[in-house]
């Protein structure tokens, strides 16, 4: 009789142990796909007298991301390039799993024409390359380097003139930045 009950035992923690496994592979793969659905259950796991690193992280549970709103009288470059690069470390430096949008920047004028090319060159003189890469093509289809991949998605346009909104989003399926 015990046997049979270490056996079941037994087989229901490997169950156990393949589910978990399966959802952290399906967590890895699609940030976010599991979302809160799953929370319970890690706060359950997360009350037992288990040590701490077998405990599950619940970074993303119950957590709700908000825009934050700022009207802004001028922007350049660097107050551009602070503004992406507290959303990206916000969201984990690419491994956050809620897409959201970080910042609604309403400008009442852009003194200097901010650019793709303007803002990677600021990325490259104060070496953030290597905490956000941005590569892209610039107007004579050559490749711009600035880290190993490509994680800003600049759909703006030139950011110019006066009375702007400026959207700095994060998209935790493609894992960058984007300015829509």
């Amino acid at each position: 009789m015990a046997e049979i009950a270490f056996k079941t035992i037994a087989e229901l923690v490997i169950a156990l142990f393949a589910v978990g496994f399966f959802l952290f592979l399906v967590e890895e793969m699609l940030p976010g796909a599991t979302g809160n659905t799953f929370c319970g259950i890690g706060n359950a796991i997360s009350s037992l007298p288990l040590p701490s690193y077998v405990k599950p992280t619940l970074d993303q549970c119950g957590l709700v991301k908000t825009t934050k709103k700022q009207e802004l009288d001028t922007i350049d470059e660097a107050s551009f390039a602070k503004y992406i690069m507290d959303c990206w470390e916000k969201n984990d430096y690419g491994r956050g799993g809620l897409t959201h949008d970080c910042y609604e920047l309403f400008v009442l004028s852009v003194p200097n024409t901010i650019t793709e090319g303007t803002f990677t060159s600021y990325m490259q003189e104060h070496d953030l390359c290597n905490k956000l890469p941005n590569n892209f093509l610039n107007k004579d289809f050559e490749m711009t380097s600035c880290g190993d991949s490509d994680r800003v998605l600049w759909k703006i346009g030139d950011i110019s003139g006066e009375d702007i909104t400026i959207i700095i989003k994060y998209n935790a399926f493609d894992h960058r930045i984007e300015i829509p």
